[in-house]
């Protein structure tokens, strides 16, 4: 946990950064956003901005924070491959970086196709995870 903590620092407040975004665009976001979209592509599920903008990115600090603690604190994982490792440090970052971005982007009214963004993001998930499973000790 030591030699990774720089590592955990750094991911916590890539997580966090939406979070200050936010904050700074607090007066111009609407008091209700769209927090999910179902599978067409339509917002499904709203939020006050407060939840929006800290709890959201909370949610996904602590998701993270249990992740890398659990793979750390696992003593098979002391030979484990370091490239996934490192995958497990950057992939909620990523993913919160992306889902507040979309978050925000709907707010201040912009269309994004979901099925033409998600899609790809999730094929290319694949691709990594399938390239470095076969590296991955048990």
């Amino acid at each position: 946990m030591k030699k990774n903590s720089l590592k955990i620092i750094i991911s916590s407040i890539i997580i966090l950064i939406p979070s200050l975004v936010g904050a700074i665009l607090w007066n111009k976001l609407p008091d209700s956003m769209a927090i999910h979209w179902g599978a067409e592509g339509q917002a499904d599920g709203f939020g006050g901005k407060g939840f929006a903008v800290f709890i959201l990115p909370l949610i996904l600090l602590g998701l993270h924070l249990l992740c890398v603690f659990i793979t750390l604190s696992d003593r098979k994982n002391k030979e484990q491959n370091p490239k996934i490792i490192g995958m497990t440090f950057w992939i909620v970052p990523v993913i919160s970086l992306f889902a507040c971005a979309t978050v925000y982007m709907g707010a201040f009214g912009r269309s994004l196709d979901m099925q033409m963004v998600l899609f790809p993001i999730i094929g290319l998930c694949l691709i990594l995870v399938g390239n470095y499973m076969p590296k991955c000790k048990q």
